[in-house]
């Protein structure tokens, strides 16, 4: 499994999306939310299911358009078995 930081952000407020690929199954994506209590958690805006790479590239494209302290994490898991913590 590796990861690179395809899209640094802000240092001190940038949020963070993470794009887990997959060969032969395809992208999910992961970003930060907060829950009722102003705790960070992860979820997946697009579901569970697995995506096409241009389909996951261009919601990424969007949130960037929409958040320019966002970070992009792109993460290259052979076995599928990357899950955010924390």
């Amino acid at each position: 499994m590796s990861a690179v930081v395809a899209h640094r952000g802000d240092d001190e407020r940038g949020m963070v999306l993470i794009k887990q690929y997959v060969h032969t199954k395809g992208c999910r994506i992961y970003s930060q939310i907060r829950d009722s209590d102003d705790k960070l958690m992860w979820h997946q805006p697009l579901g569970d299911c697995w995506l096409d790479e241009p389909k996951a590239d261009q919601y990424i494209a969007k949130q960037r358009n929409f958040d320019e302290d966002l970070w992009v994490i792109e993460v290259d898991d052979n076995k599928g078995q990357y899950t955010p913590k924390g």
